[in-house]
Parts: C-alpha cells; structure tokens; sequence
C-alpha cells in the first residue's frame, strides 16, 4: 500500500544519506578552502640589503601589524636561514645579544647606519626589542603585479619561521594595502 509519498525505505536512504555527504562535503570544502587561502597568500619577495638580492617566499600575516614607532613604517620579519644571506653567524649572534640586551652599542658596526630597534609586544604579552634592517628595497610579486618599495624594515627572528620552509619572511600587510590603494 503506498501513500503517494513514496517509498519507506528511499525515505529513509535520503534521511541518513544527506547528512552524510553534506558533512562530507562541507570538510572536503573548507579543507580545500584553508589550502587556497595559505597558497594565495605566498608570494615571490625580493629584498636588497647592502646591495645584495635574495628572493624568497614571503607570507602575508594579518597578524603582522608592527610598525616602528619612531619612523611608522611597517615591519616585514625575516627567520635566521633568510637573514644569513647577509649576515654572518658571528654578527647573528651580536645581533641577537644586542636585542636581548636592549644595548644597540653591541650591533656590528658594519650595520648600525642601516639597524634600527623596534619595540614590540609577543603573543606572550612581554615586551621586547626586535633588531630590524632597513633595506635598500622590497619586491613584492602579488597577483600580477610588482609592488616596489623601501618603506619598510625587515625585523630579524632568530630561529625558524616554519618547520617546512614554504615561506622565510612575514610580510606586513600594509605593504599590499598600501600597492593597492595607489593602482585604484
């Protein structure tokens, strides 16, 4: 005897089927989300410091809104395999005893005209000083465009960025805010 509704058990296949694969389907999405958001946000940087380019992979953090108070300019942060491209482990290390001293006498003297000490506060809500270099200039190779500036510093961390390199600096995203509003 049927009803005119159908079917019981199609009922039933419907009611336990479509919960599933929407879930299923809701993950796969926001999963797949998540990795295009991570990938769009790396670009190809250039940075010249002393007169020598490196070029990296760059990430743009949201998060990143350190400015030197001093000078208002942003603050891109670079790990210490990236910053070794110009600097020496010695000087690293004068660097790093510098800011954990807040003594800018201890910075090499090949870097203080280019060296500047940026306050900050970690995430773990102590604050402290970040060693940072002004750079002849920054490239910043984003959806098309090459974005070229010197207004910026490059703050120094002084270990590893991610465990798997996919990117070495953080980028400030004032930097693309910035490119953007001038080609609107």
């Amino acid at each position: 005897m049927n009803s005119g509704y159908g079917d019981p058990v199609s009922w039933l296949f419907i009611l336990i089927g479509f919960p599933i694969v929407w879930l299923f389907s809701k993950k796969r999405l926001d999963q797949h989300g998540e990795e295009k958001l991570r990938y769009d946000q790396i670009h190809a940087v250039r940075i010249q410091i002393h007169g020598k380019d490196v070029t990296v992979s760059g990430f743009i953090d949201s998060g990143n809104q350190l400015v030197c108070p001093m000078t208002k300019l942003p603050v891109a942060i670079g790990d210490a395999p990236f910053m070794s491209n110009w600097l020496k482990d010695e000087e690293m290390l004068e660097f790093k005893a510098a800011c954990d001293a807040i003594d800018p006498t201890r910075i090499p003297e090949a870097w203080t005209d280019i060296t500047r000490m940026v306050p900050y506060q970690g995430v773990d809500g102590k604050a402290a000083f970040m060693c940072a270099l002004k750079p002849d200039f920054i490239e910043i190779m984003y959806e098309g465009n090459l974005i070229r500036t010197d207004k910026v510093l490059i703050g120094m961390q002084f270990g590893n960025m991610t465990v798997d390199q996919s990117y070495q600096c953080l980028l400030h995203p004032h930097l693309i805010k910035q490119a953007l509003m001038y080609t609107a």
